[in-house]
């Protein structure tokens, strides 16, 4: 409407999952042997969701954009039955995780000045969660032997709150370099007051552990054409990437912080004339910095990695 400045889209969302789970509950005899008497847990779950995303040309090349939804999240297989080899417990009793989220934003742009092509996002969000789910986090952290859990399970958090803004800035030149930066910030509050049995949540209005909130993040890439070869196309890139500090447990210790992350990646790719075949090369954290993952857990350190496409044909 409104000569085409006002577009609307509207979403509605039907979920359901249904379970069955059956445990043979082996029962051993006095002489060795055993019998199963099989029990079986099924479950089902269905939901409506709803949402809107409404883009509002004010000026030229600036819109407007707001959009809210309320929808639900189903629990993975994963969640729910559990995966010794990446020690998660199961859990057949979690919920779906209800979502009620707004967000506020703008896009500006693109501007072409000759060869140089600039554009600009910003979006402000208020994300409200109802039984989120989770990893089971520990609640403090007194030594280093504290952090050898073996196994933990995905629950149910109860009402979780955050409120933030993301932005961006894309830079283009003569459609051969490309270089982008944007920015992430918020903070994700844990906000059920009072636990199932009516008394006091001490956590609540805690920074939710094990959620980095803080992140920053620059990319640039090059083209290159006709570098060794007649339409060959040479690409070079540069990545780095910024993860605040955070901490792992409800109750921040010295030994639950997560300390701030900054890694870089560089690599190359070149693309044969018959554009067919593509050779590859990327290093990961080239400085091999200490990074880690939300629960705190070191990941591997500087890598190398060297790839070979071949297209064999096009469908």
């Amino acid at each position: 409407t409104f000569n085409n400045k006002l577009q609307t889209n509207l979403m509605v969302k039907y979920t359901a999952n249904s379970t069955k789970q059956t445990n043979p509950n082996p029962t051993y005899t006095p002489n060795g042997s055993y019998e199963l008497s099989p029990q079986t847990t099924s479950s089902f779950n269905d939901n409506f969701g709803y949402g809107a995303t409404v883009s509002y040309n004010v000026a030229p090349r600036l819109f407007l954009i707001a959009s809210t939804e309320n929808s639900s999240i189903m629990p993975t297989e994963e969640q729910m039955y559990g995966n010794p080899e990446t020690n998660i417990l199961p859990n057949v009793n979690l919920k779906p995780e209800q979502n009620i989220n707004y967000n506020l934003g703008f896009r500006f742009g693109s501007f072409d000045f000759g060869k140089h092509r600039v554009s600009f996002y910003a979006n402000a969000f208020w994300r409200n969660g109802y039984d989120k789910i989770t990893r089971q986090t520990i609640d403090s952290v007194v030594s280093d032997s504290d952090l050898d859990i073996q196994a933990a399970a995905f629950i149910n958090l109860g009402k979780t709150q955050s409120r933030g803004f993301e932005a961006e800035i894309i830079y283009g030149f003569n459609n051969r370099l490309n270089a982008s930066f944007n920015i992430s910030k918020f903070n994700a509050l844990y906000k059920r007051g009072v636990d199932e049995a009516g008394a006091r949540d001490d956590r609540y209005n805690l920074q939710i552990p094990n959620e980095p909130f803080f992140a920053m993040n620059a990319n640039i890439q090059y083209r290159f054409n006709n570098l060794f070869q007649d339409k060959s196309i040479t690409n070079v890139y540069y990545n780095t990437g910024y993860v605040g500090a955070y901490d792992i447990a409800w109750y921040p210790t010295e030994g639950s912080l997560t300390p701030s992350q900054l890694s870089h990646d560089v690599g190359a790719s070149y693309r044969f004339p018959s554009g067919k075949l593509i050779a590859s090369i990327d290093a990961k954290n080239v400085l091999n910095r200490a990074l880690y993952d939300n629960f705190g857990v070191q990941k591997p350190g500087r890598g190398i990695y060297f790839k070979l496409n071949y297209t064999i044909g096009k469908f």
